[in-house]
């Protein structure tokens, strides 16, 4: 699960906007939100995760406590 709280602060600190990250993934913003959520049965897969790490400029140890949140 995605802890949402850690990757808003995040996207908030860089200034990058969840509509420019859904469009560097080639998805909607409803699609992104909902695999972000997991809802729907929409999955996040690793690719846009990675993908999301490189657009955040997010260090692996943060990268961790974000995508693979208990």
């Amino acid at each position: 699960m995605v802890n949402m709280n850690k990757i808003n602060v995040q996207i908030q600190k860089t200034g990058i906007s969840f509509a420019q990250i859904a469009e560097k993934l080639g998805i909607d913003t409803e699609v992104l939100d909902k695999k972000l959520h997991q809802k729907d049965g929409e999955i996040l897969t690793v690719r846009e995760a990675h993908e999301i790490v490189k657009i955040l400029k997010l260090p692996r140890e943060q990268a961790s406590d974000i995508f693979f949140a208990k």
